[in-house]
């Protein structure tokens, strides 16, 4: 009799099976250094702490219950190198630094200290020390500037800095308006962005603009809430040479299509007739994080 058992295939058809390590490994890569950073950040300062007081440092061991009091007593007492209460972002962005190391890899904590009725009395707490700091006026948060409209006028009449006939200045247009009208985070994330996360739109008066179709999570300084930015603004043609509509419209006639980027480098040799303006790369996160400082150089 033929043997009927059923093997599966091997070869390239074969899906591959992940491990809890490839998952881990899958959660690590996609966290930003950035978050990285502030999560380390905000456990040293629980350690050190722990360290000053003569508490046990590995305080990911503790009891929900344990965790709480130590809590409690952190929120109350931790400052800074100067023996100053933090600020109201820095003791924020703390909290949910540690809350965020419990609850990833590897220790991958079930419970939430910001949430959970267990550690009521330990976010009391926090929200009576957010109360204090800002009674000592640090409670506020300072604002960037707003650009002059001076300056704004300088750099719309410059013959470089916004020259749409030239890749540059185009690419240099369009992303100081894309920065103006819908980043409130200012040059974060704007690397990631793509055509499609832009559409132009008419409104009940017959005005063209255009709007961002997708939105991105803001900054949580209490970890409770997230907020959505970006899907509101809206950037307006001024039927004029200096228009955005228009400009955005060139510029992504322009950009090089086997790149998903929306902001590319532009190539230095090109002609006014060519379709294609820009290489095949995104514009590198110094370029952007550096682009304003430049582009007052121009």
């Amino acid at each position: 009799m033929a043997d009927t058992a059923h093997h599966r295939p091997n070869g390239s058809g074969t899906k591959r099976r992940f491990s809890e390590e490839d998952s881990v490994q899958f959660v690590q890569d996609h966290v930003s250094k950035k978050t990285k950073d502030v999560t380390r950040y905000a456990v040293s300062i629980l350690r050190e702490f722990c360290y000053e007081r003569g508490l046990q440092e590995t305080f990911e061991l503790l009891s929900e219950s344990d965790l709480c009091t130590l809590l409690k007593d952190f929120f109350t007492n931790v400052r800074n190198k100067k023996g100053e209460l933090y600020s109201k972002s820095s003791i924020c962005a703390i909290r949910q630094g540690i809350r965020r190391y419990l609850q990833e890899p590897p220790h991958n904590k079930t419970f939430d200290i910001i949430n959970d009725p267990v550690f009521k009395g330990a976010n009391q707490v926090f929200i009576s020390m957010l109360k204090m700091t800002r009674a000592e006026g640090k409670g506020t948060v300072t604002h960037k500037k707003a650009i002059p409209a001076g300056d704004l006028q300088k750099l719309y009449s410059h013959p470089r800095a916004f020259n749409t006939d030239v890749p540059k200045g185009l690419l240099n247009k369009i992303t100081f308006e894309i920065i103006f009208f819908f980043c409130r985070r200012g040059r974060e994330n704007i690397r990631e962005l793509k055509p499609s996360d832009f559409q132009v739109k008419t409104d009940d008066n017959e005005q063209r603009y255009i709007c961002k179709t997708t939105s991105e999570k803001t900054k949580n300084h209490t970890g409770v809430t997230d907020e959505l930015e970006g899907t509101g603004a809206r950037m307006y043609e001024t039927k004029n040479a200096a228009c955005p509509v228009l400009s955005f419209e060139k510029y992504l006639s322009k950009r090089n299509p086997k790149c998903d980027a929306l902001l590319q480098y532009p190539r230095n040799q090109y002609c006014d007739a060519d379709q294609v303006w820009y290489e095949n790369r995104p514009l590198g996160k110094n370029a952007i994080g550096e682009f304003m400082s430049n582009l007052s150089k121009e």
